[in-house]
């Protein structure tokens, strides 16, 4: 036990009073006379030892009276295991989660109602003298401002549900940096405490900061969402089937069937499917549907559940082209087997043109540059193909019979491709295809061993490349490349080491050609799907070429809001970044200066807490121990009691009221003792 004000302590002193009083008490006694005593002897004695008790009994009850007064006076209090940390603490932060997460129903009612009323009792233990603040996932500048009681009420009120996720790292490094670094702050983390976004991972480095974790729980854990979609094929054209998949999961403990998924183009529903999901497990369903006409397409995945249904949509958007571009740049001993094909695809658009006569300003429009045996290249043009392919374009390199081995290979290093070294006149066939890659997936639907696949005579042998992101293709049966990818920035290239003559490889009348050509060109052009996260600041790039400039704007499609993005330039384009300034998912127009729309940008929620997992308040103490939260509590009860809770955690258990009790409890027995006996 300790006492808040000791010096009162010297009080007891006072107990000395009452002792003097007893002894200097000298009570004068009346003589009564009576005719014979001698029955009264035995009388007299025993009423003198009575008195004598009686006496003591009153001395001891006002001694304890007063010095339980005294003690009273002194705020005895038991301590408790933080008092001595932070009892002189004036720093206060209240965090509320609002994510979305916290709309569920808890046994109160709706978890952000009682995290509400919970910070208000938590801040009505501060009323006098404490700089009060308030933090929530929005991490607006006025939490920096200190509220008296009644501003905290009004803006704990006004709190709605966020799509902003905050871990418990980020909003402790937010509380270390809102007061002066020497402060001690206490943080009273309010929050359903799930596992994806409070389990700490950073080691605190403000050891000021007194962590006390006051969780809200739900009643129900089970969830079923759209956790993401995607397309099989990076290209898409209009008119044309296309394949949608939605990954859709299911966080609760019970399997679910039947679940209807909704797929709506440009708002008209264009396919149905249904979904049979075993408990904690996914399933991938697959839309398939027709693509409309060319323009902005806007999709909507959607199904159905209760309560948690903000992630029960999901949004993405791409462009449809009419055509494909595609330039081939020819050597004067070009072989038109590629050009052929090209021009015989009512989708693709192709201009020839040789070596000598490129206008380099044409590149930029271009889905797809080949570079059909061309013999030697100037730098400038290996410049102007590696600004090219950096940028997002696709090069199909096709290398010449008697190629210039030094420019050549300048060439394919600019574009991160392995250089050739040296010719070999052995004949070989293809050995392996590679059936997992976007050029040749789903061109087979059944692979055998006694597949025919075309030789060849005359190869270049290549390098080692030190491109992390290169994909073999086709491959010979000495190992050595036939058919490679590369990347370079957003773009990429391929290369065919075996010239298109009959001399050098078959490859070029073989059944393989054509799908392999006519991907390469579909993949040309990725229609740059959209699906974008509220509260990521990932930079969103912009297909067209700006200039620097050129004002965008960001636009919903019920022009209800409307604001300018940080633009972002950099060697490999345009971006933007929105920061926290779209607060609803759906879709979204990007649009340039003069009113011209130039992509479409759909944003969705967040899925980080769509999988109702919480962590045990002893669990996430434990855990943030371990990472060097020292100081840190849990505190749990009803809002009612969590003021006394909280003023007893800062300032131990208090016994004045106790002590003033018995004092009371003293005199009650003197004034008996007087009275009665």
């Amino acid at each position: 036990m300790s006492f808040a004000y000791p010096e009162f302590l010297f009080a007891l002193a006072a107990i000395s009073v009452p002792i003097i009083i007893h002894l200097f008490n000298f009570r004068r006694f009346k003589k009564v006379y009576f005719s014979d005593i001698r029955f009264l002897k035995d009388v007299e004695m025993e009423t003198k030892s009575r008195n004598k008790l009686k006496n003591l009994l009153i001395l001891l009850s006002r001694i304890l009276a007063v010095a339980f007064v005294v003690m009273a006076f002194a705020r005895p209090f038991i301590p408790s295991g933080t008092t001595q940390k932070d009892n002189n603490t004036s720093s206060v932060v209240v965090y509320v989660d609002n994510s979305f997460s916290m709309n569920a129903e808890g046994e109160f009612g709706n978890l952000l109602e009682e995290a509400k009323s919970k910070a208000i009792e938590i801040g009505s233990a501060y009323k006098n003298g404490a700089d009060l603040r308030l933090l929530t996932n929005d991490f607006e500048p006025q939490h920096f401002r200190n509220l008296s009681f009644e501003e905290f009420k009004n803006e704990v009120a006004s709190i709605q549900a966020s799509p902003q996720l905050r871990t418990l790292d980020d909003v402790v490094s937010r509380t270390s940096g809102m007061f002066d670094v020497a402060d001690s702050k206490n943080l009273y983390f309010v929050s359903d405490i799930q596992s994806s976004t409070s389990t700490p991972k950073e080691n605190i480095t403000d050891s000021l900061i007194n962590v006390y974790l006051i969780p809200v729980q739900a009643r129900v854990n089970a969830n079923i969402y759209i956790d993401s979609c995607w397309f099989n094929s990076p290209s898409r054209l209009p008119l044309q089937p296309d394949n949608l998949l939605v990954r859709v999961r299911n966080s609760g403990t019970e399997n679910t069937e039947n679940i209807s998924i909704k797929l709506m183009l440009n708002g008209v529903q264009r396919s149905v499917g249904t979904a049979n999901i075993v408990a904690n497990s996914y399933e991938d369903v697959n839309l398939s549907f027709t693509n409309a006409e060319s323009g902005l397409q806007r999709a909507e995945i959607s199904l159905q559940d209760y309560p948690i249904t903000y992630d029960d949509k999901y949004f993405l958007s791409y462009t449809l082209s009419n055509q494909i571009n595609i330039l081939s740049i020819d050597g004067p001993n070009v072989s038109d087997y590629a050009s052929n094909l090209f021009q015989t695809e009512d989708n693709f658009s192709l201009i020839q043109v040789s070596d000598g006569d490129l206008d380099y300003s044409i590149l930029n429009s271009m889905d797809l540059v080949v570079c059909n045996a061309i013999p030697r290249f100037s730098s400038g043009m290996t410049q102007e193909i590696m600004n090219y392919v950096s940028t997002g374009g696709s090069l199909l390199f096709i290398p010449s019979d008697k190629p210039d081995l030094n420019s050549t290979n300048e060439l394919l290093m600019a574009i991160g491709a392995q250089k050739f070294i040296s010719e070999d006149s052995v004949k070989v066939k293809v050995e392996g295809v590679n059936l997992q890659s976007t050029t040749f997936k789903n061109v087979f639907t059944e692979w055998e061993d006694r597949i025919d696949l075309p030789s060849a005579t005359i190869h270049f042998v290549t390098g080692n490349s030190t491109n992390i992101d290169s994909e073999r293709l086709m491959t010979l049966a000495n190992g050595h490349s036939f058919l490679n990818s590369y990347s370079l920035g957003n773009g990429r290239s391929y290369v065919l080491t075996s010239a298109l003559k009959d001399s050098w490889t078959n490859f070029h009348r073989h059944a393989l050609f054509v799908p392999a050509l006519y991907n390469i060109a579909l993949n040309s052009v990725t229609n740059g799907v959209s699906k974008e996260v509220i509260g990521s600041n990932k930079l969103i790039e912009v297909k067209e070429r700006l200039e620097n400039s050129e004002i965008l704007n960001i636009e919903s499609l019920d022009g209800e809001i409307s604001f300018i993005p940080e633009r972002v330039s950099r060697s490999g384009g345009t971006g933007v970044v929105v920061h926290d300034q779209i607060k609803n998912n759906g879709h979204y127009l990007l649009s340039a200066e003069n009113g011209d729309t130039i992509q479409a940008l759909s944003f969705n929620y967040n899925r980080a807490e769509s999988d109702m997992n919480f962590l045990v308040p002893t669990e996430l103490q434990e855990l943030a121990s371990n990472l060097g939260y020292v100081n840190i509590e849990i505190v749990e009860g009803k809002a009612e009691s969590l003021s006394s809770q909280i003023e007893e955690l800062h300032n131990g258990k208090q016994l004045w009221r106790i002590f003033l009790l018995i004092a009371l409890l003293c005199l009650l027995f003197e004034t008996l003792l007087i009275r009665i006996l």
